[in-house]
């Protein structure tokens, strides 16, 4: 028989009974744990979509405006996978109106860099990561800009939330690099499929 001070501390004595308590205690305590697991998850599951549904998200862009934002998204919060939607969506432009085209995919890009953006955050002790913090913010804000409009998967949200950079500053950065990305690349392949006179 065991003595009740051999009990984990976990529990309790609550009117002659034991009570364990409530998760939520665990997930205050623990919530930064608790978040960077679940914002993992979220792009681990996005990458294995991705490897798993390869011929299924390549005809996204026959869905037109929601199978970019879906690109957008799923591209722009996978990080074991890197995914280049941006050449899937491009081409849309040739049929779609390339205005509402580039809103809908830098919608979907801020939503899915949100995701990598709360995950980068876990990254701030990294020591790397530590040195650019000591740089400055404009240093941060460089780095982030410049791999914002790089046509490489590159993540920018990943960066910034590692880098610290205010949220506000991130979106802001995101929208203007991605729309910029996006919007360049819509009216190359126009100009491609002009040229040779598709």
């Amino acid at each position: 028989m065991s003595h009740p001070s051999d009990e984990p501390p976990a529990l309790k004595e609550a009117g002659g009974r034991r009570v364990v308590p409530w998760p939520g205690k665990f997930v205050r305590r623990h919530r930064k744990l608790v978040l960077t697991l679940c914002l993992f998850g979220v792009t681990i599951a996005c990458s294995t979509a991705l490897i798993l549904a390869r011929g299924t998200v390549s005809h996204l862009g026959g869905w037109g405006y929601a199978g970019a934002f879906t690109l957008a998204v799923i591209g722009n919060a996978a990080v074991a996978v890197p995914f280049p939607w941006l050449l899937l969506v491009a081409p849309l432009g040739a049929t779609l109106s390339p205005e509402w085209l580039t809103l809908w995919s830098v919608l979907g890009a801020v939503i899915g860099s949100s995701v990598l953006y709360g995950l980068g955050k876990s990254y701030a002790n990294v020591p790397a990561i530590r040195w650019v913090n000591r740089r400055g913010r404009w240093t941060k804000l460089a780095i982030v800009a410049f791999l914002s409009i790089s046509p490489v998967a590159s993540y920018p949200a990943l960066a910034a939330g590692a880098l610290r950079v205010p949220a506000p500053a991130a979106l802001a950065i995101t929208v203007v690099g991605e729309g910029l990305k996006i919007w360049l690349a819509i009216h190359a392949v126009a100009f491609g499929l002009r040229v040779l006179g598709v």
